[in-house]
């Protein structure tokens, strides 16, 4: 069986503890490869520019502990629950700029085959990764595999916002996570996964997908979240209020 881990936090928190040991937004861009830089200098909108560069950093850190061999310090918010809680001193390395040498992330897109953008991956083919960020929320999920993709996805729950409709359905915000962490592991493009899940068959993914799934309480929202991979996730909310 994989071993799938997944973080959700949200990036201004990832940011504001980074700038407490130092290390501020114009120090660390320097640890994005030279595409994410370019890509990164392009955004106007001071959210998206720091969900970009926060869902990065967050992998970076999720890549040194696992290479490091540092295991999280979480907190089970029940016996038998998937989803555990922990602090940024709990999580992040007593010297963090050592993610400073974690660049090794790259991107491909399998719609053009060009690099620089598309799905994450590093050269390790032990190793499967995905990541998603959305209005201030930010997660990341690595899964020991050989040979299955892993999909992730977060969506921040906004109760003056109505659902999303597809063919007349309301969609659910659960339902709409489960469907952005296929289409991030690579398993249909978003119409045809919405178009599944309509349906009464429901999504139709690889016989050994595991969805695991929540909703948790953050400092500044509550975020819906979703990982499809080949068995169940460990969820490390950080930051959290509650999950």
């Amino acid at each position: 069986m994989s071993s799938v881990e997944a973080f959700l936090a949200e990036s201004a928190s990832l940011l504001d503890m980074l700038a407490e040991y130092g290390l501020h937004p114009g120090l660390l861009s320097p640890t994005l490869s030279a595409a994410e830089q370019e890509r990164l200098a392009r955004f106007r909108v001071p959210q998206d520019r720091s969900d970009f560069l926060a869902v990065r950093l967050l992998t970076r850190l999720a890549l040194f502990r696992r290479r490091t061999a540092v295991a999280p310090a979480p907190r089970p918010s029940t016996p038998t629950s998937a989803v555990s809680t922990a602090t940024w001193d709990e999580f992040i390395p007593a010297a963090p700029t050592a993610l400073l040498a974690e660049r090794d992330i790259r991107q491909r897109c399998p719609g053009c085959a060009g690099s620089g953008h598309g799905r994450p991956y590093v050269i390790d083919p032990e190793v499967r990764l995905s990541w998603a960020h959305s209005r201030g929320l930010i997660a990341v999920v690595i899964a020991e595999s050989r040979e299955s993709d892993v999909g992730v996805d977060c969506e921040r729950e906004r109760r003056c916002e109505p659902p999303v409709v597809w063919q007349g359905k309301p969609i659910p915000l659960s339902t709409w996570c489960r469907v952005e962490s296929c289409v991030k592991a690579g398993w249909g493009d978003l119409d045809e996964l919405l178009d599944q899940a309509c349906s009464p068959e429901g999504i139709r993914v690889p016989d050994d997908v595991v969805f695991s799934e929540g909703r948790v309480q953050l400092a500044a929202a509550t975020a819906h979240w979703a990982v499809a991979a080949p068995s169940a996730a460990r969820m490390t909310v950080l930051g959290a209020a509650s999950a």
